[in-house]
């Protein structure tokens, strides 16, 4: 989870996770994700995951509680996040804060940007008969050591196009050690979205 590095760090955009709830009916996670200005005036919009069934939380922009709506998923997701659904709104212009469920997230774009972190294809694999990387080892797996140095650098912004998950198949019994207690596939894998 990345998340801003300092109070001067301006923006932590697509998928730049604010953080992890701890109880519910909060979000799972919330963030802001950059937008084309056609969709969002601001540039912004908010989202937060949640869990399926649960009501949309409201994103507090200035101390205003505005409604947040259901994001249909694409058509070919499948039933891989049917636990969960995500929520969203645009995210006002001239919003000087923004926190959804509690959990603080951008509310604009930097003025400025001077330092750009890039974040992608973080998974750690594991492939019954074919791969299983050691997720337990930080030499074979740098995700830890990748993120604090990205956060160390204090990006005014940190892109992520995504590519977290890669788990084909559960662990394999006998590999159990190199998993570091990673959790099996979710149902509806593989998944085209």
């Amino acid at each position: 989870m990345i998340r801003q590095a300092s109070s001067s760090a301006a923006a932590v955009l697509a998928l730049g996770l604010a953080g992890v709830a701890q109880a519910a009916p909060s979000p799972v996670a919330a963030y802001s994700l950059a937008a084309p200005t056609s969709v969002a005036t601001s540039g912004l919009v908010a989202r937060a995951v949640v869990p399926a069934g649960s009501p949309c939380p409201r994103l507090m922009a200035d101390g205003r509680a505005l409604p947040m709506h259901w994001r249909r998923a694409a058509g070919g997701t499948g039933a891989a996040f049917s636990p969960v659904m995500v929520c969203e709104r645009v995210i006002p212009p001239g919003t000087a804060s923004a926190a959804v469920g509690g959990l603080t997230i951008p509310a604009a774009m930097p003025g400025r940007v001077d330092r750009i972190g890039i974040f992608d294809d973080s998974g750690c694999r594991i492939r019954a008969g074919s791969v299983t990387q050691d997720c337990a080892d930080d030499r074979a797996w740098p995700l830890t050591r990748i993120s604090r140095r990205l956060a160390a650098s204090d990006p005014d912004v940190v892109l992520v196009p995504g590519d977290f998950f890669y788990r084909e198949t559960a662990c394999p019994g006998d590999e159990q050690p190199l998993c570091a207690g990673s959790p099996p596939p979710v149902g509806g894998m593989p998944f085209t979205d």
